[in-house]
């Protein structure tokens, strides 16, 4: 596997592991987006109840949208 692992698993020696809690946060987002939540509100949520992202910063638009368009297309390639 190359590059940063995708949000939602764990690396372990090479192998994709779903991370629980990371799960559930991906399972907020999609219902947040479901229910007519923005982009930014949904970082914005994230943000401030202190969910880091994998790279320990804000979140932004742009990422929630990356991760929810790859949950969209069922894709599990990274």
């Amino acid at each position: 596997m190359y590059g940063q692992t995708p949000f939602g698993f764990k690396n372990i020696n090479g192998t994709l592991i779903e991370d629980p809690l990371e799960q559930f946060i991906l399972k907020q987002m999609r219902e947040m987006r479901q229910k007519g939540s923005s982009l930014n509100e949904i970082a914005r949520y994230l943000t401030n109840s202190g969910i880091p992202t994998k790279n320990g910063g804000r979140w932004q638009s742009n990422t929630v949208n990356q991760i929810l368009s790859r949950l969209n297309s069922g894709s599990r390639s990274f």
